[in-house]
């Protein structure tokens, strides 16, 4: 099925990837056969057709790797590290890391979603854990 960002997107507004891709995997007819007359529209000749094709059969390639694609250590690092929400406090936005998260999911980076939720757990249970460690420390020096 094609991405929840091309739903709501208007059919003139597609790139020529998109379109293929809504072709390939949609369900809905009446979808398709707007898609295809919106194709039309834009009058690609042959040679344009063909290098339009080719650039979109890259595209799935490069979206077939996007799912197996690990978390960098700096990003690894970032979910270890920043587990609550500070957007709030800091800026009108919300945490980067719930907006990462958003957006591997929409991209399909399924991988680095699994692995970043795993850090965001990992960190969490160190804050837990270094937490009363410390106060423990500190509460013989005192």
């Amino acid at each position: 099925m094609y991405t929840k960002r091309l739903i709501n997107k208007k059919i003139e507004h597609l790139s020529t990837n998109e379109i293929f891709e809504i072709i390939d995997s949609s369900n809905d007819f009446d979808k398709i056969k707007s898609v295809k007359s919106e194709l039309k529209q834009r009058s690609l000749n042959n040679e344009e057709m063909i290098i339009a094709k080719k650039e979109y059969e890259n595209y799935k390639t490069l979206k077939k790797n996007r799912k197996n694609e690990i978390l960098t250590i700096s990003e690894w690092l970032s979910f270890f590290f920043i587990i609550f929400k500070m957007g709030r406090y800091f800026s009108p936005s919300e945490s980067f890391t719930d907006s990462e998260l958003e957006r591997f999911i929409l991209y399909g980076y399924e991988t680095k979603y699994k692995q970043a939720i795993y850090a965001k757990r990992l960190g969490i249970i160190f804050f837990f854990l270094i937490i009363p460690l410390w106060i423990f420390i500190i509460g013989k020096w005192i």
